[in-house]
């Protein structure tokens, strides 16, 4: 409702988790916030995966063909392999060395082309005043949607161990679009207008975070985060 072009859209709601929100949130949290990083990771890239089958496709698509794309996305594939593996009880191997190396291979084969397809976009991409402008307008709609939701989240949301989860969830809404959707963009329609914007946003979000980091440990009434 809020943006015209669907691809901006998507800009918006599919935040960088991976390369970008690890990091960051443990160098601000600490090692133990890991595990609602994982979490919100698989989520936010099932949810980003689905609403990019339509976000980056410019011709109507029906709805079978929209599932179909949805069920093929790399994380609904792993959501399904690892089903798998769950039920054939391959955590309860003993020796799980050679699955440490599949995944191992898997990880960097991903992050290598991923960032492979993005380096050769932003190699022809010019990010000017404007872009940040546009960014930062953007990104300042986000913060406002974190506050709110956040706000909602905390008072209303029985949740445990809330007050340690409250920063990190505030924390997504500061980070940049996933670089993830340049590839996405490419497979379903073979241009790369979206690394314009994740260049921009990133540059506006690493400012953002960086004031949310010296905010969080100055401040003495969010040493609980």
């Amino acid at each position: 409702a809020l943006f015209k072009e669907r691809l901006g859209a998507l800009c918006f709601s599919y935040v960088n988790m991976a390369w970008l929100g690890f990091p960051f949130a443990i160098a601000i949290f600490g090692p133990q916030i890991s595990s609602a990083m994982v979490a919100l990771y698989i989520g936010g890239s099932i949810f980003g995966n689905i609403w990019a089958v339509t976000a980056v496709s410019d011709a109507p698509q029906s709805m079978r063909t929209i599932v179909q794309k949805v069920v093929q996305s790399p994380p609904c594939v792993a959501l399904i392999l690892a089903g798998l593996c769950r039920l054939v009880g391959i955590q309860n191997i003993h020796d799980p060395h050679i699955f440490e190396l599949i995944y191992s291979a898997a990880k960097i084969g991903m992050s290598f082309t991923g960032m492979c397809v993005l380096g050769m976009w932003l190699r022809h991409t010019k990010v000017h005043v404007q872009d940040l402008k546009r960014s930062a307008a953007i990104l300042g709609l986000k913060v406002i949607c974190g506050v709110v939701l956040c706000t909602a989240a905390y008072f209303y949301l029985p949740i445990a161990n809330m007050q340690q989860s409250i920063g990190v969830m505030f924390l997504l809404f500061c980070l940049p679009p996933a670089a993830n959707i340049v590839a996405l963009e490419t497979h379903y329609q073979g241009t790369g207008v979206s690394a314009k914007y994740i260049a921009s946003g990133t540059i506006m979000s690493c400012i953002l975070i960086a004031l949310y980091a010296l905010i969080i440990h100055t401040t003495p009434l969010l040493s609980w985060m």
